[in-house]
């Protein structure tokens, strides 16, 4: 990946099987493969883009952009920024709960996992007591 970027973090197909989607942490983008596994394009983020998932819709792509303080939602088809949700220091990894009510982020650097409502794009929740929760 190194003419596009640098540390690779998180990859995910995408829910058609033709793409997919891989975080460059260092370099603060998304670089974009066919299901070759040639590169298409990259797509900015903020600093330090880390996990990643895309709704079970298919619908937008999920992004954690670690040292912006930020879960970022991309558009899945135009992979243009729809929104950035504030959230802890360092968040790096997440999963959906069942049936995509909730999201649930690690957030290592403030020892918080954030529960964070996909469809208002809000935090609702901080659950404190963690040491450096990772994924």
């Amino acid at each position: 990946v190194a003419p596009y970027g640098n540390r690779p973090r998180g990859i995910k197909i995408a829910p058609d099987g033709k793409t997919y989607v891989v975080t460059l942490e260092n370099s603060n983008n998304l670089l974009l493969l066919d299901a070759g596994f040639k590169p298409i394009k990259t797509v900015p983020t903020g600093q330090g883009p880390y996990g990643i998932a895309f709704d079970r819709e298919g619908q937008y792509l999920w992004v954690a952009a670690s040292r912006a303080d930020q879960l970022q939602v991309f558009d899945a088809r135009t992979f243009a920024q729809v929104a950035a949700i504030p959230v802890g220091k360092r968040c790096w990894h997440f999963s959906f709960t069942p049936g995509d009510r909730k999201l649930l982020l690690a957030c290592g650097r403030s020892n918080t996992v954030q529960v964070i409502d996909p469809q208002k794009r809000e935090v609702v929740d901080t659950l404190q007591g963690y040491k450096l929760p990772w994924g």
